[in-house]
């Protein structure tokens, strides 16, 4: 397993085009549920009118051996009355232990990106998430996490060639870190590999370090 994690150290790379869901995880441990909803709203007038929204809902859930979290997020932006942008992203994750360092995870995923022209992307899982305290080089000491799994991936693009749209069955494997380097510091990285099971060369690849 180590060998593994290590070639996807090294192949890694970052791909504005993927999200990455595991920072998206709340390190929080605590028992009951929690509401949290942020908007943003701004305009400008002058030469041009322009308008903007973004708003964001998230909800988690901990339980002992469980824990969900669901995130629902939008930006519409308008200028001189024409709709410029209008994105939305919604993820769900439930998370369930299965042995003292395993758990079972489902999850689903659906969004529209106006930049990338993905007018429909959904996709739907289930993995197994590992944690260790050992990783590739014994001397870093931290929280660690690998996990492997499978999914289906269906997009729609805004244009016009047919072949774009498309449904996929991808393998989705990563590994995550938290490692301190002093006492108020930590790096914090995670790596994601997710290949085409019936076209290896087809493969989607993710590197992002704080």
């Amino acid at each position: 397993m180590n060998i593994i994690m290590g070639l996807i150290l090294i192949l890694s790379t970052v791909i504005q085009a993927q999200v990455n869901t595991e920072f998206l995880r709340t390190s929080q441990e605590l028992d009951g549920n929690q509401h949290m909803l942020e908007v943003d709203l701004r305009h400008q007038s002058g030469n041009a009118d322009w308008t903007a929204l973004g708003w964001k809902y998230r909800y988690d859930t901990w339980k002992p051996d469980e824990t969900i979290f669901l995130i629902i997020e939008g930006d519409a932006r308008q200028a001189d009355g024409n709709r410029i942008n209008n994105e939305w992203f919604l993820v769900g994750r439930w998370s369930r232990k299965h042995t003292e360092d395993c758990y079972i995870e489902f999850f689903a995923q659906k969004e529209a990106r106006t930049f990338l022209a993905i007018t429909d992307r959904q996709l739907y899982g289930v993995s197994l998430r590992y944690s260790s305290n050992d990783f590739i080089w014994p001397s870093l000491k931290g929280a660690f996490y690998y996990g492997v799994g499978i999914m289906i991936e269906n997009e729609k693009y805004s244009i016009e060639d047919p072949l774009d749209n498309k449904s996929i069955l991808r393998s989705t494997n990563y590994v995550s870190w938290k490692i301190p380097l002093h006492e108020k510091i930590d790096w914090v990285g995670v790596q994601y590999i997710q290949c085409r099971l019936e076209d290896l060369s087809d493969f989607r690849l993710l590197n992002e370090q704080t």
